[in-house]
């Protein structure tokens, strides 16, 4: 694993890897800790992401009452995340990553870009005619996962609609936990904290392999997808833009994801 760590440490975007939070279950008792994986890969290729302290920013969660710092009850050893949650409500688990550097020569970065939808990179090495040079990025990643707490329905459970203030995240329009299954979910991708037009949202189920067409936000930031029927499911965004005053970087990007149970 500390081989395969190392060698995703650089150049990991090659294919660009997804990146999210993966509890064993995303309905839990309360004030019991329980393990959330922090995975990256693609639905048929997964593989724990390597937790070393050093790595975090940030493992918090967001409900009814205030914030909680989880990081307290992160072991290293334990190659997961534990988690507790103190009260019943709906919770969102939210990681932030520290910055690793990544570099791909013209051809492999160029496919890359094209295949994500950054169109903000793919304009700026258009237009300073760099298209046949490699691309070095600064990048990072962001996550966050609902998780159910035991009696949540008799908690208030509006803030799952706010923003938490990630640098890219996608925020759910409506509470995903009370549509019915196939209607209309709409979500809003914000990049720090306004509405991100153009990106591409990925649709993957993560208990079976399941990919759906992406959806492309509008000028307002939003998209509708359909809320599944049943299972697992991450939403997943990447963006990109140019860094004009780095002496040894091209471009600053950002992972982000949200995932859910649908049942």
């Amino acid at each position: 694993m500390g081989l395969i760590a190392a060698v995703l440490g650089f150049g990991i975007t090659a294919s660009a890897h997804d990146f999210w939070l993966q509890p064993k279950s995303f309905a839990v008792d309360t004030a019991t800790d329980f393990a959330v994986d922090v995975m990256i890969g693609h639905p048929e290729d997964q593989m724990p992401w390597s937790l070393a302290p050093e790595r975090l920013i940030g493992l918090r969660t967001f409900g009814p009452g205030p914030i909680q710092d989880q990081v307290q009850f992160y072991e290293p050893s334990d190659g997961h995340l534990t988690i507790n949650v103190q009260e019943p409500g709906l919770f969102w688990l939210a990681i932030e990553t520290q910055d690793s550097v990544s570099r791909l020569e013209s051809d492999r970065f160029n496919d890359y870009i094209d295949k994500e939808g950054l169109t903000a990179v793919q304009l700026h090495r258009i237009e300073a005619r760099t298209t046949d040079d490699a691309g070095i990025e600064r990048y990072s990643r962001r996550s966050k996962a609902l998780i159910a707490a035991g009696q949540w329905r008799e908690r208030p459970h509006d803030h799952i609609t706010d923003p938490l203030g990630l640098t890219l995240e996608i925020i759910p329009k409506i509470n995903p936990m009370t549509l019915d299954p196939g209607a209309a979910m709409p979500l809003e991708v914000r990049y720090r904290g306004k509405p991100l037009a153009g990106a591409k949202i990925k649709t993957i189920r993560l208990d079976e392999t399941d990919v759906r067409e992406p959806v492309m936000t509008d000028q307002n930031g939003l998209a509708v997808v359909e809320k599944p029927i049943e299972g697992q499911w991450m939403y997943h965004v990447i963006w990109g833009t140019p860094l004009p005053h780095s002496y040894d970087q091209d471009y600053d990007t950002i992972f982000s994801s949200m995932t859910f149970s649908a049942e």
